[in-house]
């Protein structure tokens, strides 16, 4: 091959890119070779043109940023669920409110919550929205109930 020093330099900066990407996604030489044939049809970067070289240096930049993404994903899924088991009985934790005033927080099962309300205040008391909040790494949920309002007939 007959380079200029522009061309050499553009042809060996494709390589280097193509395979840092390659080693980056930890292709074994088989899986890259057929990747590179199903690509471009040739099996070695060496043999290609600049165009194919750049066609394959964006599928693989692609597919490391598809990689990153979701590896990112899995690493704030796994930050996420360890957030819903914090307490020492795997509930995660509950403000409770009643018409608007906080009235608790408890690490209970939302059914032993509804029912302790109900007890308290008595069975007309409504579980009216439930919302997620985030306080640092922890995760709790904040439970709105409110009584019926009661209307005074006048005589």
């Amino acid at each position: 091959m007959n380079f200029n020093v522009l061309d050499r330099d553009h042809y060996l900066d494709q390589l280097q890119t193509i395979h840092a990407l390659r080693d980056a996604l930890n292709l074994n030489p088989d899986e890259y070779r057929k990747l590179l044939t199903r690509l471009t049809g040739s099996s070695s970067a060496r043999y290609m043109t600049p165009a194919q070289r750049d066609h394959v240096i964006t599928f693989l930049k692609v597919h490391k940023a598809l990689d990153d993404a979701i590896a990112l994903a899995e690493d704030a899924r796994m930050i996420l669920n360890e957030s819903y088991t914090q307490s020492p009985n795997g509930q995660m934790p509950k403000t409770l409110l009643l018409d608007g005033q906080t009235e608790a927080t408890m690490n209970a099962s939302l059914e032993d919550v509804i029912a302790t309300m109900r007890s308290l205040h008595g069975p007309e008391v409504k579980l009216t929205g439930i919302e997620e909040k985030r306080f640092g790494t922890e995760t709790r949920l904040e439970l709105s109930f409110e009584r019926p309002a009661v209307f005074l007939l006048a005589s």
